[in-house]
Parts: structure tokens; C-alpha cells; sequence
């Protein structure tokens, strides 16, 4: 018995590939290629494919009523800032009571891989390290609740770590489809977003026969058990 449990366990394990980890990143600068500079829009969006071929789609909005997202002037190299409209392009940056929400959509079309983690790696702001003692603050929420998470942050990126439970992304399609994330500035101090990353991991999706297989040979085994 000893002989056949271990020998299912190596066949399965055979036949199940392990996940495998990836990151997938968005810079200012691939809105800028989308948009142009100085653009101003209620929202933005670009997508970015893998190298395992998965289609990631960010899309960038204003995370308060009355404000819409611009990327910058070619001076701050486009950089995403929020604005009312009133602004001089020049002067556009993310100030205290503005800020950004983010959602994502996911696209594996062929590639016969299946999402099985998603999550946020770190997030990218202007002066978001200590600047002249200056710090930057914010507070996050996505529906289910607000906290609050304070700098300075090393090297200018809110990392995944630091933002907790907060950087998970659910990975089924109406989870994913209901996600986002709003990011709002709390101190006086202002900053610009610059990039993110994303953290995630995937499985190849099992063959029917595969899986069919896998449940005769697991069927099999418990039989066994209670003989």
C-alpha cells in the first residue's frame, strides 16, 4: 500500500506543473505614448502584454469627484498628476485631498495558463522618499474599508509589503471585474505618480483528460484505503 500511495503521489505530482511567479510593470511614460503630454481625461487606460503572453490592462482615474487624471508636460517627463481643469500644465502635480484609483483587467486569452495570484509589488511617486524632511501620507480604500499608510517610503515606492492585505488582487473574473484600489494624498506635501508594478503567479490549465485522469487515480486510492 505504502508502494502504490507514494507512486500516485509522484505520477500526480508529474502531471501538475508548479506556478510560476511573474511582474508585469506600467510606467508615466506608457501613458504619455498613449496620450501624449498635457493630456487631461476622466480616466486612462493602457494595456501592457507579458512575456508569457497575458494582456494586463491599468486603468487610471481620479479617486475624488470633481478632478480628472493628466500626464504631465515633457518638462516633468509626463508624469501623472490630477487636475481641475484650472490648472497650468506646468504646475500640475497631486496635492493633499487629490489622488488616484487604479483597476485592472487581466486578459490570459490563449496562452492556456489560469491566474492563481495577483497582487501589487510596489507603487511609484515623485518625493514619496523624505524630501527635505517633507513626507507624504496617504490614505487607501477599496470599498471595504479605509487606512492610512505614512512615509517616507525607500526609494520613493510604496512597496507591496507596506500596503498588507491591501496589494491582494482577487484573481475570478467578477472579483477582479469589482477591484480597485484608491490611493489619496493626506499631507500638504505634494507628489506624481510614476509606475507600478504587479506580482503575479500561473498554472497551466490541466488537459480534460489530465484532470479526468487525476480523478479515477484519486478515486482509486480511496478505494483502496477502505478495502
Amino acid at each position: 500500500m505504502m508502494k502504490k500511495t507514494a507512486l500516485l503521489s509522484t505520477i500526480t505530482a508529474s502531471m501538475l506543473a508548479s506556478a510560476t511567479a511573474a511582474t508585469v510593470s506600467f510606467s508615466h511614460t506608457d501613458f504619455v505614448a498613449e496620450y501624449g503630454y498635457g493630456a487631461a481625461k476622466d480616466s486612462m487606460s493602457v494595456t501592457v502584454t507579458g512575456d508569457d503572453g497575458i494582456s494586463f490592462t491599468l486603468t487610471l482615474a481620479s479617486a475624488v469627484d470633481g478632478y480628472q487624471v493628466t500626464t504631465g508636460n515633457s518638462t516633468n517627463d509626463g508624469r501623472i498628476c490630477i487636475t481641475d481643469g484650472t490648472e497650468n500644465t506646468n504646475a500640475n502635480r497631486i496635492e493633499e485631498g487629490q489622488g488616484l484609483k487604479f483597476s485592472l483587467a487581466v486578459d490570459t486569452g490563449n496562452t492556456g495558463l489560469q491566474l492563481d495570484s495577483l497582487s501589487i509589488g510596489g507603487i511609484n511617486l515623485s518625493w514619496a522618499s523624505a524630501n527635505n524632511n517633507n513626507t507624504r501620507d496617504f490614505e487607501i480604500s477599496n470599498g471595504n474599508g479605509t487606512s492610512t499608510i505614512n512615509g517616507p517610503f525607500e526609494n520613493d515606492t510604496i512597496l507591496g509589503s507596506i500596503l498588507g492585505d491591501w496589494a491582494d488582487i482577487p484573481t475570478d473574473a467578477d472579483g477582479l471585474n469589482d477591484w480597485y484600489l484608491d490611493l489619496v494624498l493626506t499631507s500638504e506635501f505634494v507628489t506624481r505618480f510614476e509606475g507600478i508594478t504587479f506580482e503575479y503567479t500561473t498554472t497551466p490549465i490541466p488537459e480534460p483528460s489530465t484532470a479526468g485522469l487525476l480523478g479515477v487515480m484519486t478515486m482509486g486510492a480511496l478505494l483502496r484505503r477502505r478495502r
